[in-house]
């Protein structure tokens, strides 16, 4: 078995556990389910020998982790720890691209992995599933065009996310219905 193909193994069964995620109605089990989506992308993403996502995975799994901690809260708080993982996830970029000596093009599509972190780091600040879900759409995009660009080893990331759109839709079309109803039946009452 191949790199490519124990990489594209992993990033199927990331895929499965990211789908199942957008699912969930409560933000911190949606979190813990990302998580482990993100542990089995980075070791994908090791296979498929992709340093700034790996990067930017080891990130995503310290990030869930702060946010599960910070769970209900509000305001400042959550708008800190963005502004801090926000430019964790920049400064990892600069320092990666200092280092690694890529030409434009490469180092132009290392940045699209950082925007989807940023997308991914402000949906994690949201306490609102659902806005959760809509910043989570930025965060798809940028790795459906990043993931696509490696191929076989990256099937299960470029499926994924197209999947993961419609999850994404299909979970908030799900709970604003569930939301409205309850709001209704709160009104009625």
């Amino acid at each position: 078995m191949t790199n490519e193909h124990i990489a594209m193994i992993f990033s199927i069964l990331g895929m499965l556990v990211n789908i199942v995620s957008f699912q969930v109605k409560n933000k911190k089990p949606l979190l813990i389910f990302q998580t482990i989506g993100n542990v089995l992308f980075l070791i994908s993403f090791v296979f498929n020998v992709s340093p700034i996502a790996v990067i930017l995975n080891v990130i995503y799994v310290i990030r869930n982790f702060i946010y599960m901690r910070l769970d209900g809260k509000r305001g400042k708080p959550m708008y800190i720890t963005c502004a801090f993982l926000t430019a964790a996830f920049l400064l990892s970029y600069v320092i990666y691209t200092l280092i690694a000596g890529g030409g434009l093009t490469e180092n132009l599509w290392n940045f699209v992995p950082v925007m989807a972190s940023i997308f991914g780091t402000i949906a994690s600040a949201c306490t609102d599933v659902n806005k959760y879900r809509m910043w989570k759409y930025g965060d798809s995009f940028c790795w459906l065009f990043f993931n696509a660009r490696f191929g076989l080893g990256a099937i299960g990331g470029v499926i994924g996310e197209v999947l993961n759109q419609i999850s994404l839709t299909v979970g908030i079309i799900r709970y604003r219905k569930k939301d409205e109803e309850i709001a209704e039946s709160d009104e009625n009452n």
